[in-house]
C-alpha cells in the first residue's frame, strides 16, 4: 500500500462483506478502503478466551466468598456448654453429629447452646 505524500488525508472505510462493487467505482482517489477489523473466524475464539477468563474470575470470587463465610468463634456466637430455654445444639440445622457445628469452630457439645440456633425442620 503506497500512503500519499505531504500532509493529504485520508479517509479510511470499512469494507463489509456485502459492500455492494460500484462504491470502491465512485470513491475519490485518496480514499483507501479496509476490510472489517475482526473477522466471524477471530470473533469466536476471542469469545472463548473472554469465557475462559469469567470462569476464572467467578472461581477467584467464590474462593474469596468461602473465606468471609468462615466459623466463628465461641465467644462470639456465646456458646455455652448447657442448654438454654430448652434450645440446644442437638436440636440445631447447623449441628453436625458427635461434635461439630457448621457455624462455630472447636468441637460443640450436643447439649450445647449458641445464638445462632435454629432449629431442625
Amino acid at each position: 500500500m503506497r500512503w500519499p505524500a505531504g500532509g493529504d488525508r485520508i479517509v479510511v472505510i470499512r469494507r463489509r462483506a456485502l459492500c455492494p462493487a460500484p462504491l470502491t467505482a465512485i470513491l475519490p482517489a485518496r480514499v483507501l478502503i479496509r476490510p472489517a477489523a475482526l473477522s466471524r473466524r477471530a470473533f469466536f475464539p476471542n469469545l472463548l478466551g473472554a469465557g475462559a477468563l469469567f470462569a476464572a474470575a467467578l472461581t477467584i470470587a467464590k474462593s474469596q466468598i468461602a473465606e468471609a463465610q468462615s466459623k466463628v468463634k465461641k465467644e462470639v456466637a456465646k456458646y455455652q456448654d448447657t442448654p438454654k430455654n430448652g434450645q440446644k445444639c442437638a436440636d440445631c440445622r447447623f449441628f453436625r453429629p458427635p461434635k461439630e457445628c457448621q457455624l462455630v469452630e472447636g468441637d460443640i457439645k450436643p447439649e450445647g447452646w449458641c445464638q445462632f440456633f435454629a432449629k431442625k425442620e
